[in-house]
């Protein structure tokens, strides 16, 4: 899966405007507006979001090997 594509760029109005944001699903993904939606697409492509996602999915792992670990020592 590529996590870029988890991000979608939308124009909004704010005071009879478009302006544009970046969203994940229907929940706003940053507080930041961008005047084009050009600018938000290029700030989404700023990062590399596999590496960002592979890393939440080590740290989740760790959490759950950690949380095994303390429910072992409960049960002793």
């Amino acid at each position: 899966m590529n996590f870029n594509e988890v991000f979608k760029v939308r124009a909004v109005k704010k005071d009879e405007k478009d302006i544009y944001v970046i969203t994940i699903g229907d929940k706003l993904a940053s507080t930041e507006e961008f005047q084009t939606a050009k600018q938000a697409q290029m700030k989404i492509n700023k990062t590399d979001w596999n590496l960002v996602a592979s890393l939440f999915a080590a740290m989740l792992e760790g959490e759950k090997k950690q949380q095994k670990e303390n429910l072992k020592q409960t049960e002793e």
